[in-house]
């Protein structure tokens, strides 16, 4: 089965589920998610700490996996969004609060006559190939791939005008910020949220594009999934690597009362 490109992934409703990646710059991170059946990863650059020398790094182990990356970039700079496409992100995560933030955004991403994106060839974006260098360029702009990711009441607000724009390919509602935003902090399930949500699904499928949300356990997952998105980030490397370690240890205290014995 050919492996799909992100830009395939935002073109099926069908589920697709991957990871957010925020600690873990290691050679085998790659072939560890792919081997959990991970289709995606998230890099965060915003929270995370990874400088450009990590995320480098960290796309060609996802490049060695055959795993699609997305790069959450910290701002909407054309040099963050540039740097992060040029080092071989295919999908650049980022958030806009108006319609001209995204055209502003594409115009980031995509070359002539498409957008203004700077141009190198032969480096990591193209996995330093020879090859015509328009043939380049028109590929990355069928495959580079973006995703609006939606943190503020106002962007909230703007979200049927943002989902309408040719280039906008998935909306993703930003849990921790957006709850924040609305003045609910940690409460994902208040009715500010909920609603949020269901109007940020509501106008992806309106206009054809995807739904992204992370998960923060499998029970969210699905219930995500059946509340019409598509494509689920499943908790992340820290939050995982956490959670199994507390089971485990908590297991192993609950049923070892007492000192250590001999066995007889």
């Amino acid at each position: 089965m050919a492996q799909l490109t992100l830009k395939d992934m935002t073109r099926t409703r069908r589920l697709k589920i991957g990871t957010n990646l925020v600690e873990f710059d290691t050679p085998g991170i790659g072939q560890i998610l792919k081997a959990a059946g991970m289709e995606f990863v998230m890099i965060d650059q915003e929270y995370s700490g990874f400088g450009y020398a990590s995320l480098k790094r960290i796309l060609r182990y996802m490049q060695a996996a055959d795993l699609p990356a997305i790069v959450r970039v910290p701002t909407l700079r054309p040099d963050h969004i540039g740097r992060a496409l040029d080092l071989g992100a295919e999908g650049i995560l980022c958030s806009p609060v108006t319609a001209e933030d995204c055209l502003q955004v594409l115009d980031c991403m995509k070359y002539a006559p498409q957008g203004h994106r700077t141009l190198s060839a032969g480096v990591a974006h193209d996995r330093y190939a020879y090859g015509s260098v328009v043939q380049k360029m028109r590929a990355a702009n069928r495959r580079t791939t973006f995703f609006a990711l939606i943190e503020s009441g106002e962007a909230v607000d703007n979200v049927e005008a943002m989902a309408a724009i040719e280039g906008v390919d998935c909306l993703w509602p930003g849990p921790n910020d957006l709850a924040y935003a609305l003045g609910v902090p940690g409460e994902f399930d208040h009715p500010k949220v909920r609603r949020a949500h269901r109007r940020v699904v509501a106008a992806a499928h309106a206009h054809g594009k995807s739904a992204a949300r992370t998960a923060f356990d499998a029970r969210s997952g699905i219930a995500l999934h059946k509340q019409g998105f598509d494509l689920i980030a499943y908790s992340g490397d820290v939050w995982v690597l956490r959670q199994a370690m507390k089971d485990g240890a908590d297991a192993i205290r609950a049923k070892c009362k007492g000192p250590a014995r001999l066995a007889a």
